[in-house]
Formats: C-alpha cells, structure tokens, sequence
C-alpha cells in the first residue's frame, strides 16, 4: 500500500509537470503564428488596408506570458499546487491562446474564451488562498456563482460548431460575460483581501496582500498614466501601449517575492530601489505628457512659446522630486517591512540598552529573552567567551531545546573559526554546508541540529570573536526580509561590543574580588594577630611585670621594716623602689589598655554585650568628669557567631571613639538589637557632625580611615551600613548583619565579598 501510494505520487507529479509544459507549446506557436502573419509574407489574399501589427506588438503580450509561465515553473519546483500553481499556468495560456486567435486558428480562439471564462473563479479562489484563511461560507458561494456562469459561458464554446459561432447573436454575450466575470471576480476578491488585511489576516499575510496589490498597481500603474491618459486627454504623444504592456510582467515578479520571498532576499534591496526610481520615472513623464495634452488642449503653440513651459514645468518637478523620492521610499519600505516591527524604534532601542550592558545577565536578557519578542523569532541563543577563553552556551530560549545551557564548545573547533571568520550573521544552510565534510565535536553537532535555527551571528568587537547570538527562524511562516538581515548585522556588531564590555568588566571584577579577598584576609589575619599579641602580652609581659612589681613591693616593706610607724618617708635606695613600684603598676594598666584595644575582653566567654559595656567602663575611666554620658541599650542574652560579634563591636568602638575623640559630644547613646535573621548596632552622638559624602571611601583621601574600614567589614558580611550627619546636628551609625550562614569557615569566602 505503502509504495502505491508513492507510485500514485510520482504519476501526479509527472501530470503536473506536463501540464507545467503545456503553456510554453502554446507560447512557441503563438510566437511562430505571429512571426508567419500573412501581412509580412504579403500574401495578396490578406485583407487590404489591415494594419499588420509589429513584431515588438506580437513579441510583448508573448513576453508577458512568458514571465507567467516562468513563475508557474518555479512554483512547480517548489512543489506549490493548488490553484496558485493553475493560475499561472492558466494565465500565460490565455495570454498565447489570445494572441494566436487574433491571426487564424479559430480553435484556439474557442479555447482562449473557454480558458478566460474559468479564469474568474481561478482568480478568486487563488487571492481567496493570499489571505491565508479558509473559504467562508460567503466566500463557497461566490466562488460556486462564479462557476456557475463559466460554465454557463462555456457550453456555447463546447457545443457550437466552429462556422456559426462568430455569426451567432450570443457569441458577443458570451465574450462581454466571459471578460466581465474576470473582472467582477477580481474586484470582488481585492475588496475581501481589504477586509481581511484591516480586521483577520496575520502580519505575514498583511505583507504578502501589500506585496500582490503594490505590484498590480505598479504593473498597471504605466499603461494607465503614460498610455491611456495622455491618448484620452488628445496629447500631443503618449507611451505606445506595447511598451506599457510590458509593465504587465511586474505582476508575476511581485506574487513571485510574495509567494517565494525568503528565497529572494539578497535581491530585496535592489527591488525595493528599483520600485522607487520605476514609480518616480512614471510619475515625472506622465506630469509632462499630461501638461502636454493641457497646453494641446487650450491651443498653446509650444514653438512660439520655446522653451518656457517646460523649464517652468521642469523647475516645479525638480522642487517636488526630493520629497516625492522619499515618499515613495516611504511606500516601498511599508509595502516590504510594513508597520508591525519599527526597525527604526528596534535598533536604537537594542542600541542604547547595549551600549550600557555591563553584565552578562543583562545582555543575555536583551539578546535572548526581548530581541525575540522584538523581531518575532521563535527563540535565540547565546555563546559568550569566559574569562579562560573557552566558549560557552550561556542560555537558549525556544530553538526546539531548553536543556542545552551550559555547554561548553570547543574553541578551537571547526565551528568557532568557521564564525570567527565571518563578518556579517551566516544562513544556517550555509554554516552546515561548509561543516558538511569537517569532523565535528560531540557539542558542535548538538549545536548545529537544532532545527529552529536561521542565523549564527557572530559577535566580534576588539577584532576577535566575543560570542554568537543563534537566532531563531520567525514566528507564524514569516521569512527574513532584507532588512531583517541588516538589523541582526547591526544589533549583531553592537551586542559584540557589549560582550567584550562585560568580559572586561568580568576581569575587573574578579580584579576587584581578588584584591577585596585579600584585603579581608588582611582583616582576618589582623584579627587573629591582635588575638595573638594580646594573649602574649597578657601572659608573657604583664605577668613578668607583675612578678617585678611584687619583687619591688617585697623590697620596699624589707627596707622598712625597721622603721617607726611615725617615721618620715623613705629616701634614697627605698624613694627608687617606690617610684619604681608606681611606674610597673602604669605600664601594667597602659598593656591591659593595649589588650582591650587588641581583643576585647569578655567577648570570647561573655558576649558582645559584656564586652561593649566593658569598653564603656573603660573609657568613663579614661576619660574621668571629661567622658560624655553613654546610654547602653543592649541585649544582654544575645549570641552571635564570632565574626558578626567582632564586626559589630568594631563598628561600636569606631563609633563610640569618633565621637569622644572627634565630635565633642556630651551625650551618647549606643543600642543592641536583634530579630530571628538580623541583629542592628546603632550609635547616636549629640556632636559636632559632618558632612557624608556620597562614598565612605572619599573619607580616605582625607586620612580617615575609620568609617571605610567599618564598611568595609559591613560589606565583607553581606550587613548594610548607614550613616547619618550633618554639621551641628550630631552623626548616628546604623549597622545591621544577617545571622544566618556567618561563620568563621565561610567569613574567608570570597563569594560573599561581592555582596
């Protein structure tokens, strides 16, 4: 069953393609029956005084035909049937049919009016099918009245023998009602092709429907302006309607580009130039054979007037041919891209939000996630280069695959070079074509299967490959149009600029990062360091200090032992050892100063609590009647992990010493507080204040390194820093770190610097 199906296939093929034939046959016999005409053989039996038409009068209406024919070939080829295909077939024969009736053969004038009797409802269906939508109910009972009265003008032409058809009184009826259903039928199918383009059809079919009717006015557009205006209007001479009807082959060139256009794209450029500067050489002899047939008509002697109403005439024309040339690059641009995609509004919107990508998911949105939308492709991919040079599907939307990203490809394959040497995006038929016979990686055959894909553009800035945007082949059957092409060339040489933006970028963050890892590594070590020292000054230098002070105390009370109670001071070797003895017991409270300054005590076993209200103590001691008041508002049961109990308590210690130090405030307050995720440190002074300039940082330029060590730390944990002042209305400090995940294996972890 299966290979008599294939067999009933092939047969109707090789049907339609004799049929395809068919056209040319008549096309050569109407070129050799005009070619034979009895008037350029000078047969004397040939009618006197019949004008004998001219060969370019006989070759034009076979030209046309040929061009008809030519597109129904090309259609058979791209296997489209239906009565797209029979149109152009039927047309060209009609065309032959009636030239060759016109001279002798009276059967074939008899199948020329039997062919243009079927042509109306042919045409109707074929602009019914341009609109992409099934036959309606109203569009089935046209179509059935249309061919109800083919056939109806047919039977006479069957049945009729050939002498008496021309002699009888219905042969006029029948060629009036045959011509006339053609243009009832066209008529009638351009009016529900307006309807279908203002309310139903989609945007591929509004272009093609623009594309059809642009082409038939352009085709028609000569013959009515230049031949059968002018003759109308009596002027002096007009565009002879051979050369006119030539104009007519425009009508299977345009179905041609709007049928077949994504094969045609190279030459889109050309056409839509060449439309304009065809309207605009119509448009300017038409107004000179019209002004003509004016100057005819109210008795104008153009010899006695020279050169006047011409060089008048030619002076408003070359005025009005500046802004007529644009107009008409206005229509031509609208009749191939229309109004549904702005390319204008797309490229420099994709432009300027490119031109400000810094960061990879920034461009991977606009190139995957929005350009799809903006072009109506049905989905794009991105390949960026990575800090090792290597390349990388980063992320892919539609394209038949969303399991793809990451994939790495080999950089020095086939595929890389093969885009790394193109300059503009390449056809996906044209990148298999030149990998066909090249051994490819697992990863690059992955890539190049995908069904979905139309374009490889690559992304070249800093003459190398930055990536390659895929991108998707349109939505709804549309092809690329030219102007497509030159949008994704220019977006394309854009986006490779923001690639190598956002690699630099890249590097210099990771430069960044680097040098903010080391800096906290610094941190961390001078952390552990002060831990370090303080417990050796504690246990090594003070406890000698305080052995010689007990030494000294001891010798003190032994030389004066032997003293009276009421005995004046001691002098001499004893006066040295009391001096002695007073001056260990200040080094000893300067190194346990120095201890608390280097690791709070306290915070270890008692909590930051303990150790910021120990601080307290120490400076009201330090500081004696001179120390402002400081409120503590601390939560004494609080436990915190040691690197956000570190942070905070010294952010408090910067902040409580700014303000004792700096601010000359003579009051403080200094609270604790914490959530199930987030604890807040914030220390308010009633000081001098200052200004806080946009970025802690700037504060070191000035040798102020205090508040930018602060952020720093605040930054390193993923807290947030706020500091308020202003001059004379006193400064606060506001800390908050997150609780969750701040530990001292991941406190060194550089991910977290970024934050």
């Amino acid at each position: 069953m299966a290979s008599l199906k294939s067999g009933d296939g092939v047969w109707q093929h090789i049907l339609i393609g004799l049929l395809t034939l068919a056209p040319a046959g008549f096309i050569v016999s109407a070129a050799l029956a005009s070619w034979q005409r009895p008037c350029r053989t000078a047969i004397p039996s040939y009618p006197s005084g019949t004008t004998c038409p001219s060969i370019l009068g006989d070759a034009i209406p076979l030209l046309v035909a040929l061009g008809f024919w030519a597109v129904g070939v090309r259609l058979w080829r791209a296997r489209v049937q239906g009565s797209t295909l029979a149109f152009f077939l039927v047309v060209p024969t009609v065309l032959a049919t009636g030239k060759t009736g016109t001279i002798s053969d009276e059967v074939v004038s008899r199948l020329f009016y039997l062919l243009l009797a079927w042509l109306a409802p042919l045409t109707f269906h074929l602009y019914r099918q341009i609109s992409g939508r099934p036959l309606g109910r109203a569009d089935r009972i046209v179509l059935v009245v249309l061919c109800g009265f083919a056939f109806a003008w047919s039977l006479p032409l069957l049945f009729w023998s050939t002498p008496n058809r021309r002699e009888s009184s219905w042969f006029a009826v029948v060629r009036l009602g045959a011509r006339l259903g053609f243009v009832v039928a066209f008529l009638l199918a351009a009016g529900w092709l307006f309807h279908d383009y203002r309310h139903r059809a989609s945007a591929v079919m509004r272009r093609r429907i623009r594309l059809i009717t642009f082409g038939t006015i352009c085709a028609f557009t000569p013959m009515l302006l230049l031949s059968i205006l002018p003759e109308t209007l009596r002027a002096p001479t007009y565009v002879p309607y051979e050369l006119t009807f030539l104009c007519l082959l425009l009508c299977p060139l345009t179905y041609s580009y709007a049928l077949l256009g994504h094969e045609t794209i190279k030459a889109e450029a050309l056409l839509s130039r060449t439309a304009m500067v065809f309207l605009l050489v119509t448009f300017v002899l038409s107004v000179y054979l019209v002004a003509a047939a004016v100057l005819n008509h109210v008795a104008v002697d153009l010899s006695s007037q020279g050169l006047l109403p011409i060089g008048v005439l030619s002076a408003a024309l070359l005025l009005l041919l500046s802004p007529l040339q644009r107009a008409l690059g206005r229509l031509t641009d609208w009749v191939l891209y229309g109004s549904e995609i702005d390319y204008t509004a797309v490229v420099e919107r994709f432009t300027n939000a490119l031109s400000l990508t810094l960061d990879q998911q920034r461009l991977e949105s606009l190139l995957v996630d929005q350009l799809p939308l903006a072009l109506r492709l049905s989905g794009a991919g991105l390949i960026l280069s990575n800090r090792e040079g290597q390349f990388s599907l980063v992320a892919v939307r539609g394209l038949g695959r969303r399991d793809l990203a990451p994939l790495t490809v080999p950089q020095g394959g086939p595929l890389i070079a093969c885009l790394a040497a193109a300059r503009e995006p390449l056809n996906a038929s044209q990148v298999r074509q030149v990998l066909a016979d090249v051994p490819l990686a697992h990863e690059e055959e992955t890539l190049l299967a995908l069904p979905d894909i139309a374009f490889w553009a690559p992304l070249i800035a800093a003459e190398r490959l930055q990536g390659v945007l895929i991108v998707g082949a349109k939505t709804d059957d549309d092809f690329f149009t030219g102007e497509d092409r030159r949008v994704l060339t220019i977006l394309a040489r854009q986006a490779g600029v923001a690639a190598h933006n956002v690699w630099l970028t890249e590097q210099i963050r990771a430069g960044q990062q680097e040098l903010a890892l080391a800096h906290q590594q610094l941190l961390v070590g001078r952390e552990h360091e002060q831990r370090r020292l303080a417990r050796e000054i504690h246990d090594g230098a003070v406890q000698q200090l305080l052995v010689v002070i007990n030494r000294l105390a001891r010798a003190r009370r032994t030389l004066g032992a032997g003293q009276a109670p009421l005995a004046p001071p001691l002098d001499g070797a004893a006066g040295e050892l009391e001096a002695s003895h007073r001056e260990a017991l200040d080094v000893v409270s300067q190194l346990r100063g120095l201890i608390g300054e280097l690791r709070p005590p306290g915070l270890d076993d008692l909590g930051l609590a303990a150790a910021l209200e120990g601080y307290v103590e120490r400076l009201d001691v330090a500081g004696g009647a001179d120390t402002p008041e400081i409120d503590m508002d601390v939560d004494d049961a609080l436990t915190l992990p040691e690197p956000v109990a570190i942070c905070l308590f010294r952010v408090g210690q910067e902040a409580l010493r700014n303000a004792l130090r700096h601010a000359d405030a003579a009051h403080v307050t200094l609270a604790l507080h914490s959530s199930e995720e987030r604890v807040m440190l914030s220390v308010i002074d009633d000081g001098w204040g200052f200004h806080v300039p946009a970025r802690l940082t700037e504060l070191a330029q000035t040798g102020h390194f205090g508040l930018v060590g602060i952020a720093e730390r605040v930054a390193w944990l993923g807290g947030r820093l706020v500091v308020w002042s202003e001059p004379g209305a006193g400064t606060e400090v506001t800390v908050e770190l997150p609780l969750d995940g701040a530990t001292n294996d991941d406190a060194n972890d550089p991910r977290r610097l970024g934050r």
